[in-house]
């Protein structure tokens, strides 16, 4: 019924089955020329009698498909018993990934010191999972999964840049991640003087790509002292905007992203 806050079990499984996987993994490293290297690894990972949680949303929108998701609980005030939700883990079925690593790395002598830089990416090719033993596969690769709730991107990664010269060390970070699809959200309409209508509708936003670059430089000052300072997400860049409350707030996925903008720190060490 509506307006009901269900009781949530958690716990240990006895019934529970281990996870088997199968996994493949191929690879090349390129060295065109000196002190530039390019590795790309492709790689595939199955999984059976997966270990996992039914989404709390995907349980009681299909009860029905998910009769290892719910018990009862019984009030020792009232002697009620109630249908209660069971979030324990239980072996969710087969799931299969695959992507492509891309590590590539380059060193060059600059004026007065050392110039390096590294990308590492990951492209994901597959992301099927399933939610119980023989039941359909759900895909969330750049595409929000209300079912899975949550998403895959489908590039991510970060490039790193530092140049070195005498006691001193600079070095840029570029991070990325690729937009999405967000979840499918019901939303009520406005009207005229954006006054609420009382009509709903669904919609899905596109979420756009975020990228940040953090900077941070140190200084050796002796054999034993380090100073270090740096900014974490340098330009201040918001999250995008999400519709997703799977982290009970509305605006933006904290899973994926960091809401604090730009975090100055500093750091004095002492090796003795």
């Amino acid at each position: 019924p509506p307006s009901t806050q269900y009781d949530v079990f958690a716990g240990g499984n006895q019934a529970l089955e281990p996870e088997e996987s199968r996994q493949a993994t191929f690879g090349l490293v390129f060295e065109p020329v000196d002190d530039l290297t390019i590795g790309i690894d492709w790689w595939w990972l199955a999984i059976e009698d997966a270990f996992g949680q039914i989404d709390e949303g995907e349980a009681f929108a299909n009860p029905g498909l998910y009769p290892d998701a719910w018990t009862t609980f019984r009030d020792i005030g009232t002697g009620t018993t109630y249908i209660a939700y069971n979030q324990t883990n239980v072996n969710t079925g087969k799931e299969y990934y695959s992507g492509i690593d891309i590590n590539t790395q380059g060193r060059w002598e600059v004026g007065p010191g050392t110039l390096r830089s590294q990308l590492i990416a990951t492209y994901m090719i597959r992301n099927d999972v399933q939610l119980t033993a023989d039941g359909p596969y759900f895909d969330n690769i750049n595409d929000y999964s209300s079912e899975l709730d949550e998403v895959t991107f489908k590039w991510s990664g970060r490039i790193l840049t530092s140049y070195e010269h005498g006691p001193f060390q600079h070095t840029v970070t570029f991070n990325y991640k690729s937009g999405y699809r967000d979840v499918l959200t019901e939303v009520e309409l406005l009207g005229a003087g954006d006054t609420p209508t009382g009509e709903f509708d669904f919609v899905r936003l596109d979420v756009d790509d975020y990228y940040t670059f953090d900077w941070q430089s140190s200084w050796q000052a002796t054999e034993f002292l380090r100073v270090k300072v740096g900014a974490l997400n340098l330009f201040d860049e918001d999250p995008p905007l999400s519709l997703t409350t799977a982290n009970f707030q509305i605006g933006y996925d904290a899973r994926y992203y960091d809401p604090r903008g730009r975090v100055l720190f500093g750091e004095v060490s002492v090796n003795f």
